[in-house]
């Protein structure tokens, strides 16, 4: 891929690296991205096409042609926080970002996502954190136990010259309560 295709949010998806803000935002959104060839058109969701670190499920002829990001729910809002230690580095530290469905302060439906989840080296869901959430009352109990308990059990976290490994998954805690917590407060008109 040229260089110059690299400041678009389709070059920054076929990046596919972990230090990718489009990666961590759109996972939660669930998009479906349409690849264009001479042998015509198919659709893969986000999850399906970034297989790994620079690695894609695209065919050598395919170009992305689209991104669908279909409506989010009723009653939900989103956040994304990317902490780093200057404002003008490209990579984050830890970043994250959560779609967020409340009824009656319920939690209807949430999806989670980081720069590294598990295994893979790119922006992934934190499933069985979601999972522990849904149909819970927030709370700052139910926040508590899915940020010290649930996802430190699912996260994977590296250490590289940037920062270590325990500091990455304390601080991925903060962003999942305040992402939560922003999210709420916008459902609400409170931000």
């Amino acid at each position: 891929m040229a260089m110059r295709f690299y400041a678009t949010i389709g070059g920054n998806i076929l990046s596919a690296t972990q230090y990718n803000d489009y990666l961590t935002l759109l996972t939660v959104y669930e998009p479906t991205l349409a690849l264009i060839s001479k042998n015509g058109e198919r659709k893969l969701s986000l999850e399906e096409l970034v297989l790994d670190k620079r690695k894609l499920a695209t065919k050598p002829d395919e170009l992305l042609k689209e991104i669908i990001i279909p409506v989010p729910p009723e009653n939900s809002n989103s956040s994304f926080i990317k902490f780093d230690r200057r404002r003008i580095l490209i990579a984050g530290v830890v970043t994250g970002a959560v779609l967020l469905a409340l009824k009656d302060n319920v939690i209807e439906d949430i999806r989670i996502s980081f720069d590294m989840v598990r295994e893979k080296r790119v922006p992934g869901r934190a499933r069985k954190t979601e999972k522990f959430l849904r149909g819970k009352e927030l709370s700052s109990e139910v926040l508590e136990e899915a940020a010290e308990k649930i996802l430190p059990s699912e996260m994977q976290r590296l250490t590289d010259w940037w920062t270590n490994a325990e500091y990455r998954l304390e601080m991925s805690k903060v962003v999942l309560r305040r992402n939560i917590l922003r999210s709420a407060r916008r459902i609400r008109g409170e931000e």
